[in-house]
């Protein structure tokens, strides 16, 4: 990570003391240069505006023009961008396939989505962080479409429980397993081709954390290989015992604050890194196996933001308050779930809520305009309540001039 290097050198042995490719997919990378000019630094202590925008917002070149002319109409400074959701690419990778929610075939969709809003973005004034879901190997039930997926290519990677089955198939997300060094070592190479190729602002770090251990009586990961590997570095030979499952938390936790050195030591750029983390520091380390807040202070990584979903500005700024009490407020962004937010009140009380902190981060694109995306809410009521939200937001903030 350039210069980061040497600044989290010395906090990184402190850092875990004090706490205990892949298959060859797509079509090859386009010789056209994803190239536009990087937008002006960030002056010091200039706030920031950002927006999430998921990889069903966009579906064609049209989109994406629309989704910049629109997040610039607001306000925004930085268009936190999916450009991967599930082991998958939303850009021309060589590493992952396509993503399915822009494309079902090998060849893709006849364009970059991620060259294209880079350009878009800067052509705007724009900084583009390209959001990266990192443990995330699947999702719903349904199997990927391309046979070189990782999930289908390589079964070992998700996480197994002690019963030896693989985590089972659910509306939501299935995982990688963290402490494997071949996942992180994909995850890796996905990230260095990511800032070796595109002019970049921003690395966005999601889904960079593990859920629950245990669930239906068993425990994941609960296979023999990473229990073995937990009691050969621990020596804690059984997690039979209350402790020794405490043990195995932390010993996760210092494998995935292990993927973080590793992305500041081995991805060359000089673009931010940040992290998307849950609702307060102690929660993100306890339940999330995310110690962001040490990451940051350690020089790991560069600004946090924690995404603060409730529908109670007083809750929200009581998340505020947590964060700032852990890290520095330049460091810090906290997220506005707006998709909760309906009342014009509540979305400027949330607003004000974030002053003290770098800006605010609005959750997400879809809650604020019409989308691309084919399962957005089109009743009468959510067209009112996306109005409401963007009358609410456009009086509050600043839009930016196009150049």
């Amino acid at each position: 990570m350039g210069s980061r290097n040497s600044i989290a050198a010395a906090a990184i042995a402190v850092l875990i003391f004090g706490s205990l490719c892949g298959s060859g997919c797509a079509s090859a990378p386009s010789d056209e240069p994803a190239i536009a000019p990087l937008v002006t630094p960030r002056a010091p202590g200039e706030p920031r505006t950002a927006i999430w925008v998921s990889r069903w917002d966009y579906r064609s070149p049209g989109d994406i023009e629309g989704v910049m002319e629109d997040a610039a109409s607001l306000g925004v400074t930085e268009v936190l961008w999916q450009g991967r959701g599930e082991f998958d690419a939303y850009y021309d990778s060589p590493i992952e396939p396509w993503g399915e929610a822009v494309s079902v075939s090998a060849s893709g969709p006849g364009f970059d989505p991620l060259a294209l809003a880079i350009r878009a973005a800067h052509d705007r004034g724009l900084r583009l962080h390209a959001w990266v879901n990192v443990f995330t190997l699947w999702r719903g039930y349904e199997e990927p479409i391309d046979p070189r997926h990782p999930l289908r290519e390589m079964p070992g990677w998700a996480v197994y429980g002690s019963d030896g089955k693989p985590e089972p198939a659910s509306p939501g997300y299935r995982w990688a397993n963290p402490s494997l060094d071949a996942v992180q070592d994909h995850v890796i190479a996905v990230l260095s081709d990511l800032a070796g190729r595109y002019d970049l602002d921003g690395l966005h770090l999601d889904q960079l954390r593990f859920r629950t251990m245990e669930a239906g009586g068993r425990l994941y990961p609960g296979d023999t290989a990473t229990l073995q590997r937990f009691a050969r570095e621990t020596g804690v030979a059984s997690i039979e015992r209350p402790e020794s499952r405490a043990a195995y938390r932390a010993w996760m936790r210092d494998r995935i604050t292990r993927f973080v050195q590793r992305v500041n030591a081995e991805v060359a750029t000089d673009a931010e890194i940040s992290v998307v983390a849950l609702r307060t520091p102690a929660e993100a380390r306890e339940r999330a196996l995310q110690d962001v807040a040490a990451w940051l202070n350690a020089g790991l990584i560069d600004h946090i933001y924690p995404r603060l979903n409730t529908p109670e500005p007083g809750l929200f700024r009581d998340a505020v308050g947590d964060w700032l009490e852990a890290v520095p407020a330049d460091r810090l962004t906290p997220g506005a779930g707006l998709h909760l937010l309906s009342e014009d009140e509540a979305i400027r009380e949330t607003l004000r809520a974030a002053n003290n902190a770098g800006g605010v981060a609005l959750f997400a694109y879809g809650a604020v305009f019409e989308s691309a995306a084919p399962e957005q809410p089109q009743t009468p009521a959510d067209l009112t309540d996306r109005l409401v939200r963007r009358q609410a937001l456009r009086d509050v903030l600043t839009p930016r001039i196009t150049p």
